[in-house]
């Protein structure tokens, strides 16, 4: 069997190991914020079940029957309507409750 044939490497070509000039990135990328393709392809996989009537029907029996997976089921519904906001806990004070009876009691009520 014969071995192919090694291609020599020209005077000018960049030295092996190294594809760009030292402080040259190679380009500008993907901008910031900008999923990639496999993210948008999942969510639009998870709109697609999460709108699925046949799909909301066997959720309905799993969870009667008690045997839903949280976790897929969260993530599920996470990447198809996205996951609520943190509650932002401003009050060193304790419960939200505790800040509204506060709130009254220096508003005279």
């Amino acid at each position: 069997m014969k071995k192919p044939a090694i291609k020599k490497r020209g005077k000018n070509a960049p030295p092996r190991g190294r594809p760009f000039q030292m402080g040259n990135s190679g380009g500008p990328g993907r901008p910031a914020g900008v999923p990639n393709k496999a993210t948008i392809a999942g969510r639009a996989f998870c709109q697609e079940l999460v709108d699925n009537p046949e799909y909301r029907k066997q959720l309905k029996q799993k969870m009667e029957a008690g045997v839903l997976s949280d976790s897929m089921q969260q993530m599920i519904w996470a990447y198809a309507i996205g996951r609520p906001a943190a509650a932002n806990e401003n009050n060193a004070g304790g419960s939200w409750l505790d800040v509204l009876v506060e709130m009254r009691a220096r508003a005279g009520v």
